[in-house]
């Protein structure tokens, strides 16, 4: 696997005033084969699940559930990726755990528009602090 394409997507992340170019860059990535078959499903860690909760009452403003779960790892780096739906709302997230940062994406109900597109970064906190969750000692903003 060319793990150039990945930095190149981690930068693009970390860099970007239009959320649409990583995010475009990320749908380009998962219709290569050699790094889409490079991926496992990932069952290990609540921690994902909980992110995607969270910015989803961010940006919903109310408590969500979210659902239909796809997670994947890819092998010998810490980048996941996957989709899931809250609602009646597609929903696609990457995030590199090395440098906290992820990027999530949500349709309108029912695939409508608009689609929200949201970058996001993690914090280790000592203790819990007002971003906290009880399942984890991250928190996201």
């Amino acid at each position: 696997m060319d793990l150039r394409k990945i930095a190149k997507l981690k930068e693009m992340l970390l860099t970007a005033e239009d959320f649409c170019d990583p995010l475009s860059y990320f749908f380009d990535l998962m219709e290569d084969d050699e790094i889409l078959g490079a991926g496992e499903e990932w069952k290990k860690d609540d921690f994902l699940k909980q992110l995607i909760k969270e910015v989803g009452k961010g940006l919903l403003g109310k408590t969500v559930v979210p659902s239909r779960f796809l997670l994947i790892k890819m092998k010998g780096i810490e980048f996941y990726h996957g989709g899931f739906m809250i609602e009646n709302r597609l929903g696609n997230i990457f995030y590199f755990k090395d440098v906290d940062t992820g990027m999530m994406a949500l349709t309108g109900p029912n695939l409508a528009p608009p689609t929200h597109i949201m970058r996001f970064s993690v914090t280790v906190l000592r203790g819990k602090g007002p971003y906290s969750t009880q399942k984890s000692n991250r928190t996201w903003h």
